[in-house]
């Protein structure tokens, strides 16, 4: 979940100590070692890969079973991929292929990440698994890097879980009377990208989402390129909890399809 809190406090202390914790607020990744044998997902395995920079990744896979889609998942920026295991369970009993990578300085992979650096590791991963054409699945931060991808290489399909139009924009809804765009830069321009995403698009989003309003999932929607696209608007939902029963029979579905 993204967190851009607590932030005008520290403008008076200047630019660089807001840019400084610009990075802890969109960042704020569970650096510990998350052991992939405590998420208990059958097939589930690490592996560890390098990145263009030689910085050290972590990343999980488990294969798809015979006629099952493998996803793609980018994960949001709370905890590791720990934190994930029931939806990862989830999906495995229903046979999907699995790839899930812990971002620079989360769940034990290295580096320091910032937009530039989680958006080579994303395309480098899906470079990865090509051959697959994986559904690429987009969790909160993890559907500005989607939308990254999905613009810059094929796929099956695309899944956004709660996105966001761009940091910036976040910013002005949470602290309206403030003009705090001249300090960011970490902008993640998901709005600006969407146009270019012409696969299968399916978008989940809370009607109570009070950290991404959903009017910034439907402007995503109303943006995106593709011809065949649905949103799932969770009702009473706020940032996370969207798989409901409701949200999870909208997923596979969707996903089946693939």
């Amino acid at each position: 979940m993204l967190k851009l809190l607590a932030l005008i406090p520290f403008l008076t202390y200047g630019e660089w100590f807001f840019r400084t914790y610009e990075h802890e607020a969109i960042y704020p990744f569970d650096g510990r070692h998350a052991m992939v044998t405590s998420a208990e997902v059958p097939g589930l395995v690490e592996r560890r890969i390098a990145a263009a920079d030689g910085v050290e990744l972590i990343l999980w896979q488990r294969p798809a079973d015979p006629g099952r889609p493998t996803i793609l998942y980018l994960p949001g920026n709370a905890g590791n991929l720990l934190g994930r295991a029931w939806r990862f369970r989830q999906l495995a009993q229903r046979g999907y292929g699995l790839v899930a990578l812990n971002w620079r300085g989360q769940g034990g992979s290295g580096g320091r990440p910032d937009e530039a650096a989680l958006s080579a590791d994303g395309l480098l991963l899906y470079d990865l698994v090509a051959d697959l054409r994986p559904v690429i699945y987009g969790e909160s931060l993890g559907t500005a890097v989607a939308v990254k991808i999905a613009a810059a290489r094929p796929a099956r399909a695309v899944v956004l879980e709660s996105p966001f139009t761009s940091i910036p924009d976040l910013a002005r809804v949470q602290y309206p009377t403030e003009d705090l765009t001249r300090y960011i830069t970490q902008i993640w321009d998901s709005a600006g990208q969407i146009g270019a995403v012409d696969e299968p698009l399916l978008i989940l989003h809370g009607t109570a989402d009070r950290l991404v309003p959903i009017a910034q999932g439907e402007a995503m929607f109303a943006a995106a390129g593709s011809a065949d696209k649905a949103m799932l608007r969770v009702e009473g939902r706020d940032h996370a909890g969207l798989w409901t029963e409701a949200g999870q029979n909208t997923l596979y579905a969707f996903l089946d399809r693939f």
